[in-house]
Formats: structure tokens, sequence, C-alpha cells
């Protein structure tokens, strides 16, 4: 039987300081495209943006990637944590990219790349998330 979960918590936020003129830019729909490992899929029940009640308006997986609706983009960032759980064992599982970016202006985006990194300790198997190094 396949046991592994991961919780993985995916941020954004702007990267300029919001003003007058960009304030409304941050109000429309987001999306929040987080990569998913491979051999691993989200658990959607567990989505939930900290701190945020609403902010969250749907999810749903597509091609290796959790795609999380954000009603908006708050001023001071939003992270959005869930449960991923390991379907398959991958050998020599791959970095991911992640991405947010403005449902209106899919232009308009931040990415990151991530690997996974795993450690086996005294205490079991340990799952870290990091951003790649090229």
């Amino acid at each position: 039987e396949l046991q592994g979960t991961m919780k993985v918590r995916a941020c954004a936020a702007p990267t300029e300081a919001v003003t007058e003129t960009t304030r409304s830019l941050l109000a429309g729909y987001h999306i929040l495209s987080v990569g998913l490992f491979s051999g691993y899929s989200a658990r959607e029940s567990t989505v939930a943006a900290e701190g945020y009640d609403k902010l969250v308006m749907r999810t749903e997986q597509v091609s290796g990637t959790l795609e999380v609706y954000l009603d908006s983009l708050p001023e001071g960032g939003v992270c959005v944590s869930f449960v991923a759980q390991r379907d398959h064992v991958v050998d020599g599982v791959r970095p991911v990219a992640s991405a947010v970016y403005d449902y209106y202006e899919p232009a308009r985006r931040g990415e990151e790349v991530l690997e996974l990194e795993v450690a086996t300790t005294a205490g079991g198997e340990v799952t870290t998330v990091a951003p790649a190094t090229t």
C-alpha cells in the first residue's frame, strides 16, 4: 500500500509597492498555479488560503498542477496550503514550476521553480520543498 502525504504551501505577493494606480490590478481574479511533483495529487478538499475565509473561489487539477482561483491578490500577499497525497512511487522526481497570474491578463505573472528534497531521519522520511538551484 502506498502511503505518504506532504503539506504544500504556496505563497504569492505583489513584487512592487502597491500604489493607487496599481491597486485595481490586484482586485480581479488571480490564479495560483501550483506544480505537483510526479506521483502526487492534491487533496482539493484541504485547500485553504491562510488568514482568509472566502478568497479561494475554486480549484482544479490540470496537467500536473493545482489551479487555485483567487477572488483577488491581497496587497500583503497570501499563502495557500493543501495536502498532497503520494499516488505512485517515482524515482528521480524533477523540479516543478509554480506561478501566479492575473486571470484577465495572463502576461502579468510571477514564477518560481521548486524541487523536492527527501531525507531519511531516525523519525522517518522528511519531505521539504525548496527553490531549485541552477
